[in-house]
C-alpha cells in the first residue's frame, strides 16, 4: 500500500506541474497574441497616414506652404536645420530663414 500511495502522490504532482506549465504557456502565449495585435493596429495606423499624406501632396491640390526660421546667431546648427528644412515632403513649400541680426557668421555660412 505504501507503493501504490506514493506512486499516486508522484502522479498527483506531476498533474499539478503539467497544469501549470499549460496554463504558463497558455499566458505566454495570449500574451504575445495581444502584443503582435496592438503592434499590427499601430503600424497600419502610421502606415495609414503616410499614405494620406503621400495622397495629398501627389494630387496637386495642397496649397504651397512657407516654412519660416528665425535665425540668431545659430552658426553652429544653421546649415543642418536648413538642409533637414529642405528635405520636408510636400509639394510646394519655400524656406525662409530670418537672420536677425546675428553677430557671428549665420548669414555667410547659409549664403555659402
Amino acid at each position: 500500500m505504501d507503493l501504490i500511495w506514493i506512486a499516486s502522490r508522484i502522479l498527483l504532482v506531476f498533474q499539478w506541474v503539467s497544469i501549470v506549465y499549460f496554463l504558463g504557456l497558455a499566458t505566454i502565449y495570449m500574451t504575445l497574441v495581444l502584443i503582435g495585435f496592438f503592434e499590427m493596429f499601430r503600424y497600419r495606423s502610421a502606415r495609414r497616414e503616410r499614405e494620406d499624406a503621400d495622397a495629398i501632396n501627389g494630387c496637386g491640390i495642397a496649397p504651397p506652404i512657407s516654412v519660416l526660421a528665425p535665425a540668431h546667431n545659430e552658426s553652429a546648427t544653421i546649415c543642418e536645420s536648413v538642409r533637414s528644412l529642405l528635405s520636408l515632403s510636400y509639394a510646394q513649400f519655400e524656406v525662409i530663414v530670418i537672420n536677425d541680426g546675428s553677430t557671428d557668421n549665420t548669414l555667410e555660412l547659409l549664403i555659402r
